[in-house]
């Protein structure tokens, strides 16, 4: 079956919190639908359609840190990228869904994560692709 809109379709990816967890910025009061990896992100995805807001973490696993540092997690180096899929994987993925079948990005992203690599990777691609679009 093909991939279509579904506006009343909310995804919230991160691999430990729930929405009411991220207060650094502000979410839509909305019923998110919660995914905590890649699959469960593209499981999501095929079966109810490009959502019509999503809020991306981008650190899925504890490989992704590497560190504890006074409590803050510092983004980890030491993994395999190809083998551990982060948020940003999970955003090129809808990215090239949307393209694939000529559908709008999602109406609303967020970036929660904390981490400020991956968060500047994942909105790039999200800009990169919306300007694309236009």
């Amino acid at each position: 079956m093909p991939l279509a809109e579904n506006r009343s379709f909310h995804l919230f990816l991160d691999d430990v919190r729930h929405p009411s967890e991220v207060t650094w910025i502000t979410l839509p009061a909305v019923p998110w639908t919660i995914v905590r990896d890649f699959d469960a992100f593209v499981a999501a995805v095929h079966e109810h359609g490009i959502p019509a807001t999503v809020s991306f973490d981008h650190d899925l696993t504890a490989a992704h840190y590497e560190a504890l540092d006074h409590g803050r997690r510092t983004p980890g180096t030491g993994y395999d990228e190809s083998l551990v899929k982060t948020g940003y994987h999970c955003a090129r993925w809808l990215v090239d869904q949307c393209l694939a079948h000529d559908l709008p990005l999602p109406e609303e992203v967020f970036v929660h994560t904390m981490n400020p690599v991956g968060r500047d990777k994942i909105q790039a691609l999200l800009e990169l692709a919306r300007n694309r679009g236009r």
